[in-house]
């Protein structure tokens, strides 16, 4: 490898009711201080929809923590504001090379 990776953050989520509706989602992440990685993904994280989510080749989504001001550049308000780490729920790694 030819740049360290600092992980900042790992997140994970239960499954739980998207609003009213009975759609069970995953979304919902909370910080943890470790895990362990396996094919389908991180340990106790859960996905709703695992056609698109979890699995051999989607088992841990990474976010390069500096790609965050691009996006508050690019999108509207109130959703720019929101753009830090964790903002984009995706049961992800933040982290910077």
């Amino acid at each position: 490898m030819d740049h360290p990776i600092t992980l900042l953050q790992l997140r994970t989520g239960r499954l739980q009711n998207l609003r009213s509706e009975q759609v069970q989602t995953g979304i919902f992440k909370t910080c943890i201080t470790s895990s362990y990685l396996c094919e389908y993904g991180l340990e106790h994280d859960c996905h709703g929809d695992k056609r698109h989510h979890g699995g051999l080749e989607k088992a841990l989504h990474q976010y390069a923590s500096e790609h965050y001001a691009l996006l508050r550049q690019q999108l509207p308000e109130p959703a720019a504001s929101h753009c830090a780490p964790g903002a984009l729920k995706t049961g992800k790694s933040d982290c910077t090379a």
